[in-house]
């Protein structure tokens, strides 16, 4: 990913203006057309336009305070994410507050960002299945182990 941006600015958002250096970059995914790939780099996702040189071709979409995490391109055009901008902790958890993070979606520009689901616990990657569903992993709570049920969900 380091390579494939070599060169390209940030053009909007809090880091307008610079290169993204040393950090983590994750959960990579390609648009259906192929000319964007959207990552997150510092827990914040950007979007990235791989048919164009153009300045603006690196943005970022989020960079509100929350983490925001494994952004997927959804088949009418938005983007569904996971994010913690829903401000609640994880029930029963043992030590420091883990932050709760649930389904949202967003236009491409990063605007219109709305949850999507109102679980009360965590969810995470969210996948675009064969015939245009949302799937994704949510822990149910069960009053057992954090980690004892993360089980698949299906949503339209």
């Amino acid at each position: 990913m380091k390579e494939l941006l070599q060169g390209a600015t940030v053009a909007q958002g809090k880091l307008s203006g610079r290169a993204l250096g040393s950090g983590s970059f994750g959960w990579p995914d390609l648009s259906y057309d192929g000319k964007q790939i959207l990552f997150v780099w510092g827990i914040q996702i950007f979007a990235f336009d791989l048919d164009s040189s153009a300045p603006d071709r690196l943005r970022q979409l989020t960079d509100d305070g929350f983490d925001d995490l494994d952004p997927v391109w959804l088949p009418n055009g938005r983007i569904v994410f996971i994010s913690t901008r829903v401000k609640l902790t994880v029930r029963c958890n043992f030590g420091p507050a883990t932050r709760q993070a649930v389904l949202h979606s967003m236009k491409p520009d990063g605007t219109d960002q709305v949850r999507i689901s109102f679980h009360e616990t965590n969810e995470r990657y969210p996948s675009v299945d064969n015939d245009g569903r949302l799937i994704y992993m949510r822990w149910d709570y069960i009053d057992r182990d954090f980690s004892a049920a993360h089980n698949l969900w299906v949503c339209n």
